[in-house]
C-alpha cells in the first residue's frame, strides 16, 4: 500500500447562494471562504454539520430551504457533509457523532452556539443566539469531554490553533493551553501534527502513542480515522498489511425471517495480521439485533473467532441494521450490514 504523509489540503471553491425567503444556504462551503464572506457583511452565519445518510439531517434541511417554522435567523447556513474528508474535522473539534448540529459563529468566526437539535425550541434557541442570549450557547449539546473553565472558550482557542496551524504557524505554547483545559483526541491529534511539521518527531510520536492511548468507544466512532493517522506519525514506514488485520464477511443476508421470532446467524472474524488485536466493542444500531457472544476479545495472527447474534423482525418488509466492530487494528472500525427480511 502506497504511503501517506500527513497534509492539509486547500481547495478553491465556487459558491453558489439559494436564497431561501432570506435565508441563505451554501453546501460545503471551507470555514476560511465563509469567515471571509461574513467578514464582509458583518452577519453572524451557521454551520449544519450532517451526513447524507442521515434522514433527520435531510428533514432539517429542507425546512431551513423551504422556510418552514418561519423562526429561522436570515443569515446563511452553509451545510457540510461531514462523511467528505474535508469536513471531517467539525466532528472531531466538536467531539459528537450526533447529527444534525448548528454552530453559529460570528463574523470572525468565533463559535457563539452549538444547537444539536432540530425542533422548534431549537431554531427558538439558534434565535435567541444571534440575539445575544448566551443561554443557548450550548442547547442539547452532549460534551464527550471535560473542560477546565468555558467550553466555548476552549474550543475557540483550539479553532484558532487549528487556523494557524493550516497556515504555516508553529502553534505549540496555544495547543499547550488547550491540553491544559481538556483532554480529548483532537488537540492531542493538533500538537501531533505541529510537532511533526516542526521536525520534532520525538515529540510527535510521543503524541502519536498519546493518541491511540484513547480507549473510550464512542472516541474510536468519532476517531477512527484520526487513530489510523497517529500510526504514520509514529512510524512514517508504517504499512497497514503488517498491522493487526480484522477480516469479516462484510454483509450478512437473512432471508426468510418470521416476525417476532428471533433469527440466529454468525460472523466469523479473524486476524489476517502480523500482530495480535484487541475488539474493544461491538456496537448494534438496533434493538432487533442481539449480540449472543462476548464484545471484547483478543485473536492472536491467524487466529478466528465467531461472533454470534440474532435479529428479531418487528414487522414484515425489508429490513437493513448494522454491526460495527472497534478494534485496535489498522482500520479501527468496521461495518457489517445486515439486510433481512420478513414475508408476509
Amino acid at each position: 500500500m502506497m504511503k501517506r504523509n500527513i497534509f492539509f489540503v486547500t481547495v478553491c471553491f465556487i459558491v453558489v447562494f439559494t436564497s431561501c425567503g432570506g435565508v441563505d444556504v451554501v453546501y460545503d462551503v471551507p470555514f476560511e471562504q465563509m469567515v471571509a464572506g461574513a467578514e464582509e457583511t458583518g452577519q453572524d452565519f451557521c454551520v449544519v454539520i450532517a451526513r447524507t445518510d442521515c434522514p433527520p439531517c435531510a428533514e432539517y434541511v429542507k425546512s431551513l430551504r423551504a422556510g418552514n417554522r418561519g423562526a429561522f435567523p436570515k443569515i446563511t447556513y452553509n451545510i457540510v457533509d461531514v462523511s467528505l474528508p474535508e469536513n471531517k474535522w467539525y466532528t472531531h473539534w466538536l467531539c459528537t457523532g450526533a447529527f444534525p448540529a448548528t454552530c453559529l459563529f460570528s463574523a470572525d468566526g468565533r463559535l457563539k452556539a452549538v444547537i444539536a437539535s432540530t425542533t422548534n425550541s431549537a431554531v427558538e434557541c439558534l434565535r435567541s443566539a444571534v440575539d445575544g442570549d448566551a443561554k443557548c450557547a450550548d442547547y442539547l449539546y452532549d460534551k464527550h469531554y471535560h473542560v477546565l473553565g468555558n467550553y466555548l472558550a476552549m474550543l475557540n482557542d483550539l479553532l484558532a490553533c487549528k487556523r494557524d496551524l493550516e497556515a504555516g504557524k508553529d502553534i505549540g505554547t496555544e495547543i499547550d493551553a488547550c491540553l491544559a483545559k481538556a483532554w480529548y483526541p483532537y488537540p492531542v491529534y493538533l500538537k501531533a501534527l505541529n510537532e511533526q511539521r516542526q521536525g520534532r518527531t520525538e515529540g510527535a510520536a510521543e503524541m502519536g502513542r498519546q493518541l491511540l492511548a484513547f480507549d473510550e468507544q464512542y472516541y474510536y466512532y468519532v476517531y477512527n480515522d484520526l487513530f489510523t493517522q497517529a500510526k504514520y506519525i509514529i512510524d512514517p514506514d508504517y504499512t497497514p498489511s503488517e498491522d493487526a488485520v480484522l477480516t469479516m464477511t462484510e454483509e450478512i443476508e437473512l432471508d426468510g425471517c418470521e416476525v417476532g421470532k428471533p433469527r440466529q446467524f454468525r460472523m466469523e472474524v479473524t486476524n489476517t495480521g502480523k500482530f495480535p488485536l484487541t475488539v474493544r466493542d461491538v456496537q448494534l444500531s438496533c434493538t432487533c439485533l442481539k449480540l449472543l457472544t462476548p464484545a471484547r476479545f483478543r485473536l492472536e495472527p491467524g487466529e478466528s473467532s465467531q461472533v454470534v447474534a440474532e435479529f428479531t423482525a418487528e414487522g414484515h418488509g425489508e429490513f437493513y441494521r448494522e454491526i460495527v466492530f472497534f478494534s485496535d487494528a489498522a482500520e479501527t472500525m468496521q461495518r457489517v450490514a445486515v439486510r433481512a427480511r420478513a414475508a408476509r
